[in-house]
């Protein structure tokens, strides 16, 4: 092993899992941290009063490493989540990763990241890449780092433009590793998100050094139909968050978009409020669906790249829905939606 290697091996990590009735994936995700290549680290399962068998899972593991906060008050995730920073800085870790309690991690995970850290004092924090898995042994594909990034570092403008470019914002958010000291100039998640406080969070991770993207695909990421990021059965405007944020660094950063920047911005947000549309209709809030369907029909540059496939779908899928909509057949067209999306996803 190297110097540089031998150092990294020194670095005490904290490794927290904030997570509330993962039963049926913990074991497996707690087999793969327990078995990581790193010897100085300790893993904190921070437990949202799980009403499954989460705390006999735990308490069974019986390693050293492992700790485990239970909490008797159920809170959203993002409270939970900011329980785990809590813990974070409270321990002796020099390095902070936040973990799911559904994935599977690499067993270089923690190594890969925190010698990424000790070679780059200006970072405070890192992510890589990641494959998606369904069921064990079930590989679905592959959550890259987009060539759009050209070195393992990436800048807040880069990530800023690549997120209102695609609609899409790419950091992986269970591989992320940052600096102790970098975690608490950050602060904690915004409590006032319903969804997006991943997102917020990493971008403001900017104010204080720069980020790591490691192309090697260090986790195997789960999809499943329970799943936080894909679980839009009890939130909606998830959309409305991800723009707010996007208007938000722009502004922060002093931005300027080309022309066809402006246009694709336009056409994601509006298609955006489409997505909300169908989270509102499900949920029984038929007055708040038709609106935004209106609204993300408006917009005539919507249309960019017209013909494309993509395009032409959304208008005509749009249409569908607002006609559904005017029939009294609105939830049932969301419910069909969430349907097809959850079968997609392994359900």
């Amino acid at each position: 092993m190297d110097e540089k290697g031998e150092a990294s091996q020194k670095t005490r990590v904290t490794v927290c899992i904030p997570t509330y009735n993962s039963a049926a994936f913990l074991s497996e995700t707690l087999r793969s941290l327990l078995s990581q290549d790193y010897p100085n680290y300790e893993i904190i399962v921070v437990d949202n009063a799980s009403t499954d068998s989460t705390p006999e899972i735990v308490r069974t593991c019986k390693d050293p490493k492992l700790a485990y906060r239970r909490f008797d008050e159920f809170v959203p995730s993002v409270k939970n989540w900011n329980r785990a920073l809590g813990l974070a800085n409270e321990s002796d870790g020099k390095y902070i990763a936040i973990c799911h309690g559904d994935d599977v991690y690499e067993p270089d995970f923690i190594s890969e990241e925190a010698r990424y850290l000790d070679e780059h004092p200006e970072a405070g924090g890192v992510f890589s890449s990641a494959k998606t898995i369904a069921r064990p042994g079930t590989q679905l594909g592959k959550l890259d780092r987009p060539p759009f990034f050209k070195s393992d570092e990436i800048t807040a403008k880069e990530l800023l433009i690549y997120s209102l470019n695609t609609a899409f914002f790419p950091l992986v958010s269970p591989t992320f590793m940052a600096r102790k000291e970098t975690l608490a100039k950050t602060g904690y998640f915004d409590i006032t998100s319903k969804f997006a406080f991943d997102m917020d969070y990493y971008f403001r991770l900017f104010d204080w050094g720069s980020v790591g993207y490691l192309a090697k695909h260090l986790i195997n990421y789960r999809v499943h139909p329970m799943q936080a990021s894909v679980r839009f059965y009890d939130t909606t405007d998830t959309q409305a968050e991800f723009y707010q944020i996007v208007d938000r660094e722009m502004k922060k950063l002093g931005l300027e978009l080309t022309d066809a920047q402006k246009c694709r911005l336009e056409a994601n947000r509006h298609w955006g409020w489409a997505i909300d549309a169908v989270s509102h209709a499900k949920l029984g809030d038929p007055k708040k669906a038709l609106e935004l369907t209106k609204k993300a029909l408006v917009y005539p540059d919507a249309l960019i790249d017209f013909p494309a496939p993509k395009f032409i779908f959304r208008v005509v899928l749009l249409s569908v829905f607002l006609s559904s909509q005017y029939v009294g057949l609105g939830k049932l067209f969301a419910d069909i939606v969430y349907l097809y999306k959850a079968k997609k996803r392994g359900g």
